[in-house]
């Protein structure tokens, strides 16, 4: 069972009528164990996305899935599997919000800002690149 909470004072409640329905099939007094994550920002997942449009419009790729697949490679995002011959291949990893919670992505978004400044437009700046983010997240 997932369900989301909202802390008021020193507790956690239920955010919605579907997670208190969750939340009342444990007995009171039961003991139960939990994972405190917090869940993934849907605006700034467009952000990221918004991200790799802007790689694909100021570059020679073609679309945003190659510009994600190699990000996911530039900053090991990516499980390395030896084949049968012996060859080593590099799987990316999900960014899924079930599989990376929203500290994690904090984490791999400033990476990946930093790498496209680095490796993809290197004439950019910081500043330039969060303003061009913001415009396409707006329309």
């Amino acid at each position: 069972m997932q369900i989301n909470l909202v802390k008021h004072g020193g507790v956690l409640i239920p955010s919605l009528a579907a997670d208190e329905a969750a939340l009342s099939t444990i007995s009171r007094g039961e003991i139960v164990s939990a994972k405190i994550t917090k869940p993934r920002n849907s605006a700034h997942n467009r952000k990221f996305f918004a991200l790799l449009q802007i790689v694909v419009e100021n570059t020679d790729y073609e679309n945003s899935e190659q510009v994600l697949h190699l990000l996911k490679l530039k900053l090991g995002h990516y499980d390395a599997i030896v084949s049968t011959n012996g060859k080593v291949v590099y799987m990316p990893k999900s960014i899924s919000f079930a599989k990376m919670d929203q500290a994690k992505f904090n984490e791999f978004y400033n990476q990946s800002i930093n790498i496209v400044l680095r490796d993809f437009l290197t004439d950019w700046k910081n500043e330039q690149i969060n303003n061009a983010i913001d415009q396409v997240v707006r329309f």
